[in-house]
């Protein structure tokens, strides 16, 4: 199974940096038209091998969103001169945060 494996509960989850490798596959994010219809295919490749749980599918979803923004910002640093300098960090999700702000 490429787009999927057995986590630590034994149950099917799906790989999504295969998943999203395979369908950017060179393409420059920059170039692409409709986000949506690229996400959208993405579970379609996942379909062709498992069905998922829809929950586990909204997960990927938002990481393919944010990969595609990442990688297309990186595109377009790199296209332009002078080459800024600058470091893309992903924030974390507020409910993985565990961080107590009080003095």
């Amino acid at each position: 199974m490429k787009y999927g494996y057995k986590n630590s509960k034994g149950k099917i989850s799906i790989d999504s940096s295969a998943v999203f490798c395979d369908m950017l596959s060179n393409r420059d994010p920059l170039k692409i038209d409709d986000y949506k219809a690229f996400v959208d295919s993405c579970v379609e490749l996942v379909k062709t091998e498992f069905q998922p749980n829809p929950n586990a599918l909204n997960n990927v979803r938002g990481n393919w969103y944010e990969w595609l923004i990442s990688v297309g910002s990186l595109n377009y640093l790199n296209q332009i001169q002078p080459k800024p300098k600058v470091l893309l960090l992903p924030l974390p999700n507020v409910s993985s945060l565990d961080y107590d702000l009080r003095p």
